[in-house]
């Protein structure tokens, strides 16, 4: 039997590990396309009752999660300043990361090494993804179709310093690449990636365009950059062997110095 599991999250890794368990031949694979460390939210929530359930069934991986966890028997609710504090509820806490991380462990322990991989349709493609790569390259050549890449999620520093990119601002962008007008704005080349991007857009405020324009810490952008252009040029040394000169031309590659 072959199972893949899209998303190693605590119920995918988690999963993997209670089928693998229960049955040792067979074979399972987890596919994330994001890195092992990253991980959206703050914490976990168990009850005594859940944990219970935990001992009673997989008493090893309750054991390495018990010490990692912060526990507590009463609850404070606070309405209009007044206090009334509930007493007798069991629940324990652990960070979403940590958890992760355990959790990595365990599924380690019976032999399922899970994929970190940006090509999350791997197991899914009868033929290498270069073969479809190719056949992208070529209806774009042949219909002599525009691409364009949209961010439309953050902008003005890493989580937590920056904000959301507007949605006017998306919208604006999204409306000039459909109606054509987008090819006919002045443009800049990225100093990080290579690609061609406009000065100006009508409705858009000018320094969302360049992002370093957004960012307090200009040395810390530029770290940022450079980092995410190492990830690529990482991340596609495996399919080197596969592609045309021209592709591989047409890797990110930094065109300034370093300050």
């Amino acid at each position: 039997m072959r199972i893949v599991i899209l998303g190693a999250g605590p119920a995918g890794l988690y999963l993997a590990y209670l089928i693998k368990r229960r049955d040792p031949d067979a074979e399972v694979a987890v596919i994330e396309q994001n890195p092992p460390d990253a991980t959206f939210g703050f914490g976990v929530v168990f009850s005594e009752r859940a944990l219970a359930f935990l001992r009673e069934d997989d008493e090893q991986t309750y054991a390495a999660l018990l010490p990692q966890m912060e526990s507590w028997h009463d609850m404070t609710l606070v309405h209009r300043n007044e206090r009334v504090v509930i007493d007798g509820v069991g629940f324990a806490a652990i960070g979403r990361l940590k958890l992760l991380q355990l959790l990595q462990q365990r599924l380690r322990s019976v032999g399922v090494e899970p994929e970190f991989s940006t090509c999350f349709g791997a197991p899914f493609l009868p033929r290498h993804p270069s073969v479809y790569a190719d056949l992208l390259k070529e209806y774009i050549s042949k219909h002599k179709v525009d691409c364009w890449l949209v961010n439309s999620g953050w902008t003005g520093g890493k989580y937590g310093e920056g904000r959301r990119m507007p949605i006017k601002a998306t919208r604006r962008l999204l409306t000039a690449a459909l109606d054509g007008s987008l090819k006919d704005a002045d443009f800049r080349t990225d100093p990080y990636f290579g690609f061609s991007v406009p000065t100006s857009v009508q409705g858009v405020e000018p320094h969302l365009l360049n992002p370093i324009k957004t960012w307090k810490n200009k040395a810390e952008f530029d770290k940022t950059a450079r980092a995410l252009v190492e990830m690529f040029q990482k991340n596609f040394a495996k399919f080197e062997s596969h592609v045309t000169p021209d592709i591989k031309a047409a890797a990110p590659e930094v065109r300034i110095a370093a300050e």
